[in-house]
């Protein structure tokens, strides 16, 4: 017991809560920069597929194990030398952001085909888009347990990571499975996700908002949030969808036509060789 309460305190050290663009935040930044570099180049040079498994399997063993660590945090307190168990079902791991992790997981396992194309079109799109929106705006995602806030991080960093990753790797062969499939698996977390709004609340009374759209806590992310108590439920749950689904089809689009400029450039290149 004495070990696990200095496990608990260790678990649990503080730091200043830091501020959106403090020096916290730039130091993931720069992190995650270099860290972009690194997996486009690993994609263009090492373009295999125990490559792409690797990234996956490896990437969503980081994000569990921290993830492990986090659900510790929101179960287990000191109060005084007292352990409470006591746990914030708020933290539940059914958010947006919280899928990519099971997704890595499970397309790092599957087999080549229209299924895997669709589960790497999420972690490409949404779990990309949803990586870069915390890393912009992190807000209420800091907080003073210095693991918890390197925990978000790190998870949110590796979204946006395993996302380039994946549109590189995927720049020549990019497809309808790719881009459509990805809206299938979205359709099938937000699914599951109003399926244990439904549920899970008649057991508990306490703060449970899986992909922030219960019809009985409302949604407290920026914009969508505004939008909710001024719109029927139904009309807020298709402007969240088709929104979600609006902001992976610009990142989709926008690689596309980037991999399509850079083929041109690299053509236009090849005849001014040819020429001289």
């Amino acid at each position: 017991m004495d070990f696990f309460k200095k496990l608990i305190e260790i678990l649990t050290l503080k730091m200043d809560e830091p501020g959106n663009y403090g020096w916290f935040h730039f130091l993931f930044i720069g992190i995650l920069l270099f860290a972009c570099l690194a997996v486009i180049f690993l994609a263009n040079h090492h373009h295999h597929e125990k490559t792409l498994r690797l990234v996956l399997l490896i990437s969503g063993s980081v994000m569990i194990i921290f993830e492990i660590y986090k659900q510790l945090i929101f179960t287990f307190r000191l109060n005084g030398n007292q352990i409470i168990m006591d746990y914030q079902w708020y933290a539940f791991p059914f958010q947006l952001c919280s899928t990519p992790m099971y997704i890595m997981i499970i397309a790092g396992l599957w087999k080549p085909g229209k299924v895997r194309d669709a589960l790497l079109g999420y972690l490409a799109l949404f779990g990309l888009f949803g990586g870069l929106c915390v890393y912009a705006f992190p807000n209420d995602v800091f907080v003073s347990e210095i693991g918890i806030d390197i925990q978000t991080m790190i998870h949110h960093g590796l979204q946006i990571v395993v996302g380039v990753f994946l549109l590189t790797y995927y720049r020549q062969s990019y497809n309808r499975s790719f881009w459509l499939g990805s809206f299938i698996v979205f359709a099938i977390n937000i699914s599951i996700a109003l399926t244990l709004d439904f549920v899970v609340p008649m057991f508990i009374h306490e703060t449970f908002n899986m992909f922030y759209i219960s019809q009985q806590f409302g949604c407290t992310l920026p914009v969508l949030g505004t939008i909710y108590p001024k719109v029927p439920y139904i009309v807020f749950l298709l402007i969240y969808s088709l929104g979600f689904c609006f902001a992976a089809s610009i990142i989709y689009w926008v690689s596309f036509s980037v991999n399509l400029l850079c083929k041109v450039i690299h053509r236009e290149c090849l005849k001014l060789q040819v020429n001289h």
